[in-house]
């Protein structure tokens, strides 16, 4: 039986990869690349976690989907998307319908988990309970691996401990081991190769977080090696680059009367001059022994969004929409995008916005409208322009103790790295030639479905890409 093996590295990106590769680490990666198929995966506009996952799993663009983040506007009210706001079947639904056996792992949006032939455990921005299908499956991942849908330690770290990331990642491993004999399809994404990239990019614990992939990554390339009907795909959902810097989208709105505050935020600063601030809350909840509840009960994207509602040690309130003024606001950014109430000042924003400089006179913002970069039937409810920066991190946060439009990388000591388009595409196995490819991210899943013998559906947006094989593998 045919045997695919998909590892998602999010966040991958050539520019590290190869960096490493030149210091003479990674030798696994190294005899990838130089019997593989492998090259550029061009992301989503914008290449942001949640949509281009889905993308990857349907084959279909976020216009088909219906999400354009992991959060999205909708009458008013800010939405947590969750993997019920899909508007599409993905790969493993089809793999399932065709009695093929699979196993869904660490997927982003994958909570709650749903019904397939095989099992589903779900990713990051899940609660830890009631993630897995079928459900007695938890019981065992806790038990024997100490399994987690992600390590939220890490983020509260003081020092931004690797090894509670290299811990997960090695769980991860384990349970692939374990079960990959047992599955004819398996989908496991490693996240925190994401969360490592944003904090600790261009630093020692960095370079050995990726050495340690390579190390764990040594037993599957063997696996595939010994079995001539195993494919391993290692693919990213977006790239990733240093940043320069912060720009506040909603800052610049503000500033240009697009849009409006309520009298009402005030109580921030106030709350921010008390010293209630999100880090002081936390450490509070963590005394009280709360934090460990919240793990449990709340998805991490409800918690997360819960928390940054409330100003940050430097005035940051990273959730506005309670204190937007929506009856006199035209335009308001909210992950990626630019929602707008008023269609007469669309042409007008995406112009000011592309026209705008930083402090070297150079431009730095891509705006495209979502009718020209997607189709289907949810565009209409997509922000009105998709925003992104190859340079810049994009907040949507305003300070509530001194309004900031933009700031540089190391200021907050937060982010020193962002998204950008290039993520990494590889492929390995008897069958497949040593080639050089560029692809898209609606590739991966009809390529996968025909490797199976089953024809993709005609409305994916992507393509078989039949030039990395040397032939038509047989399913069965």
């Amino acid at each position: 039986m045919l045997k695919i093996i998909v590892l998602g590295l999010d966040g991958g990106t050539w520019k590290l990869i190869m960096s490493l590769l030149k210091e003479g680490a990674l030798p696994t990666f190294k005899k990838l690349l130089e019997e593989g198929a492998w090259g550029n995966l061009e992301s989503t506009m914008p290449p942001i976690t949640i949509p281009a996952w889905k993308c990857l799993s349907t084959g279909k663009n976020p216009g088909k989907l219906g999400v354009v983040g992991h959060v999205q506007l909708k009458n008013g009210k800010i939405h947590i998307v969750n993997a019920a706001s899909i508007g599409s079947k993905e790969v493993w639904d089809y793999l399932s319908d065709h009695s093929i056996r699979v196993a869904v792992i660490g997927g982003p949006l994958t909570y709650p988990p749903k019904k397939v032939n095989g099992i589903m455990i779900s990713g990051p921005f899940s609660p830890n309970k009631n993630f897995t299908y079928p459900k007695w499956l938890e019981r065992v991942l806790k038990r024997r691996y100490g399994y987690q849908p992600f390590p939220v330690d890490f983020l509260f770290s003081e020092d931004k401990e690797v090894n509670i990331l290299i811990r997960d990642i090695d769980v991860k491993f384990d349970l692939l081991e374990d079960i990959i004999d047992d599955y004819d399809f398996i989908w496991l994404v490693i996240f925190v190769t994401d969360t490592a990239q944003h904090f600790l990019w261009a630093t020692e614990k960095l370079k050995e977080l990726w050495n340690h992939i390579d190390k764990r990554l040594k037993n599957i390339v063997n696996y595939v090696d010994a079995n001539p009907n195993a494919i391993l795909f290692i693919i990213s959902d977006h790239g990733f680059h240093e940043v320069r810097g912060t720009f506040y989208v909603n800052e610049w709105l503000r500033r240009k009367g697009y849009l409006k505050i309520k009298r009402t935020a005030k109580l921030l600063w106030y709350l921010h001059r008390m010293g209630v601030v999100q880090e002081r809350l936390f450490t509070l909840l963590n005394r009280i022994g709360l934090v460990n509840i919240v793990k449990k009960r709340l998805p991490l994207a409800l918690a997360r969004h819960l928390i940054r509602m409330i100003p940050d040690k430097e005035g940051k309130v990273p959730e506005i929409i309670n204190i937007v003024d929506l009856r006199h606001t035209k335009a308001i950014y909210i992950e990626g995008g630019v929602y707008i109430f008023d269609d007469t000042v669309i042409e007008k924003i995406r112009a000011e916005l592309e026209k705008l400089h930083d402090d070297r006179g150079k431009k730095f913002l891509i705006v495209k409208r979502a009718h020209d970069e997607y189709s289907g039937r949810y565009v209409s409810k997509m922000p009105a322009l998709l925003v992104w920066s190859d340079e810049y991190e994009l907040g949507g946060g305003l300070h509530t103790k001194r309004p900031i439009l933009m700031s540089k990388s190391r200021d907050e000591g937060k982010w020193l790295a962002t998204h950008d388009r290039k993520g990494i595409f590889l492929a390995y196995g008897n069958n497949i030639n040593s080639i050089n490819i560029n692809v898209r991210i609606y590739d991966i899943a009809p390529t996968i479905l025909w490797l199976y013998g089953i024809s993709p559906p005609i409305d994916m947006d992507g393509r078989v890409l039949f030039e990395i094989f040397k032939n038509k593998p047989l399913a069965t």
